[in-house]
């Protein structure tokens, strides 16, 4: 049965092309879903011994729970056969990838711990397949809510727990809660339409920036810590560049804005790691 799905889902990708591909699973904001884990996984590399193997299947993880969230919102391109198909299979590699990556971490997938990461592994891959997120109208709210959720909380708390076994300080909330708005505002720049949607933008980003500023000044002080400032003027730029736009330029930016995003967890996580070298 899963061999036929895995055909099926091999069937239709190999019939498309990369701008299909592209519009299906939204590769240019794959970056933005990435930034989370790279976070996690690095401020766990920092204080405990992490496995590369966890690591490996924790990025191939977000990739397919990006792919499954770009899916539900481009069903519309999709007839229902063969989203439905598209879903199934992804979904199952998304499984198998946590799995994997719960069994290296803990060494067997038979422990209570391990139980529990699977189960709410499950809980937020049904979360994220079944509701798209919306920017339109009062509904911008409602979706920078279920971003900063999955990409900060779940994204970075999760990616640490899963590398380290522990959730550490109530510290952690501060960069997760940066990156998580900051993927939010990296998200609804596709929708951008409106001085209003700007000014939420423009919160999310300059309180991301505040939290993880905050964060990197309660640990111990280290000018490394404060790597991530190199990308302050690309960030002053681009939120210039919104609101002085007159036409719709969102593509373009948008791409930018996604790496940015990416460019400050890189950052903001080797800044930990360098007295590792």
């Amino acid at each position: 049965m899963k061999f036929s799905i895995f055909v099926c889902v091999y069937n239709e990708w190999y019939s498309m092309d990369i701008r299909q591909l592209n519009s299906l699973f939204d590769l240019k904001s794959l970056p933005v879903s990435l930034s989370a884990a790279c976070v996690g996984a690095m401020l766990a590399v920092a204080d405990y011994h992490v496995g590369w193997k966890v690591v490996l299947f924790l990025l191939l993880t977000a990739v397919f729970m990006h792919m499954l969230s770009a899916l539900k919102e481009s069903q519309a391109e999709l007839s229902s056969a063969q989203g439905k198909n598209i879903r199934r299979g992804v979904s199952v590699l998304a499984a198998l990838s946590a799995v994997t990556a719960i069994y290296f971490t803990y060494g067997t997938v038979f422990l209570l711990d391990s139980f529990v990461l699977m189960i709410a592994f499950w809980l937020v891959m049904n979360f994220t397949s079944n509701h798209a997120g919306s920017a339109a109208g009062s509904a911008v709210w409602r979706q920078c809510l279920r971003d900063v959720f999955l990409y900060g909380l779940v994204g970075v708390c999760g990616s640490f727990y899963l590398c380290s076994h522990t959730f550490s300080s109530w510290f952690l909330l501060l960069p997760a809660l940066s990156v998580g708005m900051l993927c939010a505002a990296a998200r609804l720049h596709d929708h951008i339409g409106s001085d209003s949607t700007k000014y939420v933008q423009t919160a999310l980003v300059s309180s991301a920036w505040i939290l993880m500023i905050l964060y990197s000044t309660l640990r111990v002080r280290d000018p490394w810590h404060f790597l991530f400032v190199l990308t302050l003027p690309a960030f002053i730029v681009y939120l210039v560049s919104i609101w002085r736009a007159e036409t719709d330029n969102r593509n373009h930016n948008g791409i930018i804005m996604a790496v940015l995003v990416f460019a400050f967890s890189l950052l903001s996580g080797f800044g930990f790691l360098v007295f590792l070298l």
